[in-house]
């Protein structure tokens, strides 16, 4: 079968259609499957790749490769730094329908691991970052491949390297890059508007297990996403020398765990802050709780630690719920 370039000014016949439009309206540039457009080292001539076929969709476009494209590197001057070049596919629009291309290219870069300047000026000329590639003095093979390619569908982002937020610049843009989620946001300062990337999660959520919660509370499922909540607060215990955490948002099922350290020593005598666990004190308290720790604030008097009714203390804690 032919290669196919569906989105340029031409007709888009049904079968082509169920494809194209959920494609192109879900991300600005990404690929179809693992594989697809997926850059890989090969023998044939030096500093040799080829590109894989697949789906490749980015500027209203999407290109049905059906083989791979040989590309060759140019070579590096003796005694020059290594040189990172950008494979991209290049977009040619032309107003006669059956005259537009799509083709793999290659653009010289530079000795820092970045992208280089590219065309993008869309609907006439613009260039889809697909790999970031080390060429070496002396050497006849690629050194090392950065795949740029993004996978886009159902609201949501995924790509390999974070150097695909150097192209992937389109305001609201949400993009998981190995465990870590990031969005294109406006800032606003005064009356000035700025863009911003901002991370908003490092990891989806912390698996701990195989466990077990002593029987009281059942078995937590293995793959059960915790919460981690954490704080400084500033206040005195009570007339039987304990005090309470109330966490910000109770937990959704209950507490796993805290840890609690001591903010200030100087203030409080070197005190110690163990959790309590008696939920006879103060209500529910310990493990298990959804909504606030008790805590007992301990002073050495000389012999051993005892409860310090009325103790004012700072205390940094860290607690860990499901």
């Amino acid at each position: 079968m032919a290669d196919q370039h569906v989105g340029f000014p031409g007709s888009v016949n049904s079968a082509q259609l169920s494809l194209w439009v959920p494609n192109v309206g879900v991300g600005q540039y990404h690929v179809e499957g693992l594989e697809d457009a997926r850059v890989v080292t090969n023998a044939v001539g030096d500093r040799g790749v080829f590109v894989k076929p697949g789906r490749v969709i980015g500027d209203g476009i999407m290109d049905v490769f059906e083989s791979n494209t040989q590309l060759n590197f140019a070579s590096v001057s003796t005694g020059s730094p290594d040189r990172w070049d950008m494979v991209v596919l290049r977009r040619l629009w032309n107003a006669t329908p059956g005259s537009s291309t799509s083709t793999y290219t290659i653009i010289t870069g530079g000795p820092n691991r970045s992208l280089p300047a590219r065309n993008n000026n869309k609907g006439v000329l613009a260039d889809q970052p697909i790999a970031l590639c080390r060429i070496k003095a002396g050497s006849t093979t690629v050194q090392e491949i950065v795949d740029l390619r993004c996978w886009a569908h159902n609201a949501g982002m995924v790509a390999l390297d974070k150097l695909v937020m150097s192209y992937q610049d389109q305001i609201g843009t949400t993009i998981d890059i190995n465990g870590e989620t990031w969005c294109y946001r406006v800032v606003q300062s005064g009356s000035t508007l700025s863009t911003e990337w901002k991370m908003l999660t490092k990891i989806d959520h912390i698996q701990l297990g195989p466990l077990y919660a002593g029987g009281l509370y059942g078995s937590i499922p293995n793959d059960i996403s915790f919460q981690i909540q954490a704080g400084t607060i500033v206040q005195n215990a009570d007339q039987s020398g304990y005090a309470r955490i109330t966490f910000p948002a109770p937990f959704p099922n209950g507490l796993l765990t805290v840890l609690i350290t001591n903010g200030d020593s100087a203030a409080s005598n070197g005190a110690m802050f163990p959790v309590e666990g008696n939920e006879l004190l103060w209500g529910p308290s310990g493990i298990g709780d959804k909504n606030s720790v008790v805590y007992t604030c301990l002073v050495f008097n000389g012999s051993s630690y005892r409860p310090t009714p009325g103790l004012h203390h700072r205390i940094n804690w860290l607690a860990i719920g499901w």
